[in-house]
C-alpha cells in the first residue's frame, strides 16, 4: 500500500499545479494525455478505476466497408458539392476572399467543417465571418488539445495555453459544435487551468458553458440508465424515499458523474466566497437551487455544502479542517474565502481567549504551515507577539511548553484612552473591548443595588447593547413546500454591553429595561430579577420614566427652546429596515422638547471645521425608535456624526449621549446619570475658527 499522506497544509499547497501529485495522492488536473509517464506515479487515483464512457459515433468517423449502393450515392453527393464549392470559390474571389466562409458552407451542408490542419493557431477576435481555411476541423482540434496539455505540463506558460484554448473554443463555436465529449473536455481543461492561475474571468466563462453542458449530459445519462423506472414499466409520477436515495447513489457511479459533481461543487464554493456579502447570498441561493437532486449526496457536493455552512456560521474550525477533505481543485476556491475567515477567526479568538492566546494554537486551528507563518500573519494584523516564560504556573493548560509564544491585542489608542476615557474610531473600539483591562477602564458601573435588582452602566459609543444569537432561514424543496432550516449560531466580531455585564457580573441574568442605539453613548439600566424588570417596564409603558440627552447639532436654532410633535413610521425605501421617517398619516405619535445650551463653531477636523454647531439638551416624552434623531432632522438641525439622517461621515462618532434616567418608583425615585464625554465640550468652540 502507498505511504500515508503528510499532514495537509493550506492556501494552494494541497492544490498542486497540473500534472503534479499533491499530498492527497491525486492530480489536480484532467490534462493527462501526452504527459510523461513519470508524472503519473501515485496520481489520478480518483479516475483510474472509472469505466470509460461509451463512445458515440460522430459524423466524422469512417464507415467500414460501404456497399456499392452507398458508394454510388456518396460519389454523386461529392460531385454535386464539388460544383457548389466551385461556385462559392468564384463568388469569394470576386469579393476578395480566397475561400468561402463557414457561414456560406453551413447553409449548404450542416456537417461542413474547416480545412485548417495547423495544431497551433493564435486567437484573434472575429470581425467578420471566418473563412474555412482558417478553421480547424474537430479531429485536428482533438490533437491540438493534446498538444496544449503537453505544453502546459512541460512549460506552465499560462498566456500561451490561454491563447490556444480560446482559439480551440472559437473554432468549435463557428462550426456550431456546442455539445459532445470534445467540447466538454476543452471547457473543463480551460476552467481548471484558469482556476489554478487565479484567472477568474476565464474560469467564469467556462463555468457558465459547463453548467448547461453538464445539465444536458446528466439528463441523457439518467435517461440512458433508466433510473426512474425499470425497463418496460410505465413511469410513475411519485417515487418512494428509498427509490430516490437509490437513484442518488447510482448516479455517483455513472461515467462522467464525478466531473459534473466537481464543477457543481466549484460553483457552490465560488458563490460562497466571491463578491460582496449581498452578492454572495444571492449567488449562493441561486446555485443551491440549481444543484441537481441526483448529485446532492455526491461526496464532492456534500463537502462543498459543508464548507458553505461553515463559512455562513463563522465556524472557522470546521472550515479549515475541511481543507483536508477538499476534492480535486476545490482548495483554490477555498483560498478565496480563507483570508476573510481567518481575519474573523482571529477577532473571535481574541475576544474568547483574552487577554492572551498561544500562537501555536492559532497556527494549528487556522491551518498555518508553521507557527512562524502564524506569527507573521498576526503581526501584520497589528497584534503584539510576546515570548512569555514560566507559563506552567500562570497557564496550566499548556504544560507541554517551557516557553510559550503568546499574542495580545495592540492598544492603538492606549494613551488616548488613559487621557480622555474614550476611543476614536470604531476599529479601535472593536480592538479595545476584547481586553479585560480596557473593559474595566471603558465601562463604568453607575448604580448597583442587589436589593432592588438594578444595575446601571455607562455604555460607550459604537457598541451594541446585546449580542446577536443567530438567524433562521427558509428554503423550498422541489415540491414547493417551505421548510425551516435549523438554527445557525454565529460569532459576532464586536463585544457588546451584554458581554461586559456577563464578565463583570457572571452570576446574574441581565434584562435591559430600555433600548439605546449602537452609536449612542450614556446610561443603560438593566434588571436582574423578574420583579425589577416588571416594575421598570410599567414605568416606561405609562411614560413616567424621564430621560435627558445631550446632542451636538448642525446650525444655530432660532429659539432657545422648542418642542417637536410628529408621527413616525418605518421608512419603506430603506431595504435593511433600519431607518424611520416622519409620516403624519400612518405614523405613531411622538414628542420631544429641546433646549439650546451653547451656540458655537465646530472644532473637529474635517470638512465641517468652523461650521456653526450647537449643544442641545433633549427631553423625549415618548420612546419611539430614532425619535430624537428624526425630530432634530425635522427641525433642520441634524446631529453631528449621524450617518443615517445626515450627510456627515467625517466625525468619528455620533454626538448623542444619554445623560440621565429618572425612575419614579412607589417608595422612592431613582436617578441614574452619567456625565458627557470630554469630546462633547471640545467639539464646540465659542470663538469663530479660521
Amino acid at each position: 500500500p502507498p505511504p500515508p499522506p503528510p499532514p495537509p497544509t493550506l492556501f494552494g499547497v494541497n492544490a498542486s499545479p497540473y500534472g503534479a501529485a499533491n499530498v492527497y495522492g491525486y492530480e489536480s488536473t484532467a490534462a493527462y494525455d501526452g504527459m510523461p509517464s513519470v508524472r503519473f506515479e501515485g496520481a489520478a487515483a480518483y479516475d483510474a478505476d472509472a469505466p470509460e464512457p461509451k463512445r458515440k459515433k460522430t459524423l466524422y468517423e469512417r464507415v467500414e466497408a460501404p456497399t456499392s449502393k452507398e458508394h454510388a450515392a456518396r460519389m454523386d453527393r461529392a460531385h454535386r458539392f464539388a460544383k457548389e464549392a466551385a461556385k462559392f470559390a468564384s463568388e469569394a474571389s470576386k469579393s476578395g476572399r480566397n475561400t468561402p466562409t463557414m457561414q456560406e458552407m453551413k447553409k449548404r451542408d450542416a456537417s461542413a467543417v474547416g480545412t485548417n490542419l495547423a495544431l497551433e493557431k493564435k486567437y484573434f477576435r472575429l470581425t467578420e465571418a471566418p473563412s474555412m481555411a482558417t478553421v480547424r476541423p474537430p479531429e485536428v482540434l482533438v490533437e491540438s488539445l493534446k498538444l496544449v496539455k503537453q505544453r502546459w505540463t512541460a512549460n506552465g506558460d499560462y498566456e500561451y495555453v490561454k491563447d490556444q484554448l480560446k482559439s480551440i473554443r472559437q473554432d468549435l463555436t463557428v462550426q456550431h459544435i456546442r455539445d459532445g465529449e470534445l467540447v466538454t473536455q476543452v471547457y473543463q481543461t480551460h476552467a481548471r487551468i484558469a482556476l489554478e492561475c487565479a484567472d477568474h474571468a476565464e474560469y467564469n466563462q467556462c463555468q457558465a458553458v459547463l453548467k448547461s453542458l453538464h445539465a444536458a449530459a446528466l439528463e441523457r445519462v439518467m435517461e440512458a440508465n433508466c433510473m426512474d423506472v425499470d425497463a418496460g414499466k410505465k413511469k410513475s409520477k411519485k417515487r418512494s424515499f428509498s427509490d430516490r436515495k437509490r437513484s442518488s447513489v447510482e448516479i455517483a457511479s455513472l461515467p462522467g458523474a464525478d466531473d459534473i459533481a466537481e464543477f457543481t461543487a466549484y460553483r457552490l464554493l465560488y458563490a460562497a466566497g466571491a463578491g460582496s456579502k449581498s452578492e454572495r447570498s444571492e449567488a449562493l441561493l441561486r446555485e443551491l437551487r440549481d444543484v441537481p437532486k441526483a448529485l446532492k449526496t455526491h461526496p464532492f457536493v456534500t463537502h462543498a455544502l459543508e464548507v458553505c455552512e461553515a463559512k455562513a456560521s463563522s465556524n472557522f474550525h470546521r472550515f479549515f479542517a475541511s481543507y483536508a477533505k477538499v476534492a480535486r481543485m476545490g482548495a483554490y476556491l477555498m483560498d478565496i474565502m480563507a483570508p476573510s475567515v481567518r481575519h474573523d477567526a482571529v477577532r473571535a479568538m481574541i475576544r474568547a481567549y483574552a487577554p492572551t492566546v498561544p500562537v501555536d494554537f492559532v497556527s494549528r486551528v487556522l491551518g498555518f504551515e508553521t507557527p512562524d507563518d502564524a506569527r507573521a500573519y498576526l503581526i501584520n494584523l497589528g497584534a503584539r507577539v510576546e515570548d512569555v516564560d514560566d507559563m506552567l504556573e500562570k497557564h496550566p493548560r499548556v504544560r507541554t511548553y517551557d516557553v510559550a509564544t503568546e499574542i495580545a491585542p495592540r492598544m492603538s489608542y492606549l494613551s488616548f484612552l488613559e487621557e480622555r476615557g474614550e476611543l476614536k474610531g470604531e476599529t479601535a473600539v472593536a480592538c479595545a473591548l476584547r481586553q479585560p483591562g480596557v473593559l474595566e477602564r471603558k465601562y463604568e458601573t453607575v448604580f448597583e443595588c442587589a436589593q432592588r435588582g438594578f444595575i446601571a452602566v455607562h455604555k460607550p459609543f459604537a457598541v451594541r447593547l446585546d449580542t446577536p444569537r443567530g438567524w433562521s432561514e427558509k428554503t423550498e424543496d422541489g415540491t414547493g413546500r417551505v421548510e425551516k432550516v435549523r438554527f445557525v449560531p454565529r460569532w459576532d466580531g464586536d463585544a457588546s454591553c451584554e458581554d461586559w455585564l456577563n464578565i463583570r457580573f457572571p452570576d446574574m441574568h441581565h434584562r435591559f429595561c430600555h433600548q439605546l442605539d449602537t452609536a449612542t453613548s450614556g446610561v443603560v439600566l438593566t434588571a436582574n430579577t423578574r420583579e425589577a424588570a416588571g416594575s421598570a417596564a410599567k414605568l416606561f409603558r405609562e411614560r413616567r420614566a424621564k430621560k435627558r440627552y445631550l446632542a451636538v447639532v448642525f446650525g444655530w436654532p432660532e429659539n432657545d427652546e422648542w418642542t417637536v410633535e410628529a408621527k413616525l413610521s418605518k421608512d419603506p425605501d430603506d431595504v435593511k429596515g433600519f431607518k424611520e421617517r416622519v409620516d403624519e398619516e400612518n405614523g405613531k405619535a411622538s414628542e420631544t422638547s429641546f433646549t439650546v445650551i451653547q451656540r458655537g463653531y465646530c472644532a473637529l477636523e474635517g470638512r465641517h471645521f468652523g461650521a456653526k454647531v450647537s449643544r442641545v439638551e433633549c427631553r423625549p416624552v415618548t420612546g419611539r425608535r430614532h425619535q430624537i434623531r428624526l425630530h432634530l432632522m425635522h427641525s433642520g438641525h441634524s446631529i453631528l456624526g449621524d450617518q443615517a439622517y445626515s450627510e456627515d461621515s467625517d466625525s468619528f462618532r455620533m454626538f448623542l449621549h444619554a445623560l440621565e434616567l429618572k425612575m419614579p418608583f412607589a417608595d422612592e425615585t431613582l436617578t441614574f446619570a452619567t456625565p458627557p464625554p470630554p469630546s462633547f465640550e471640545e467639539a464646540v468652540s465659542a470663538e469663530p475658527l479660521a
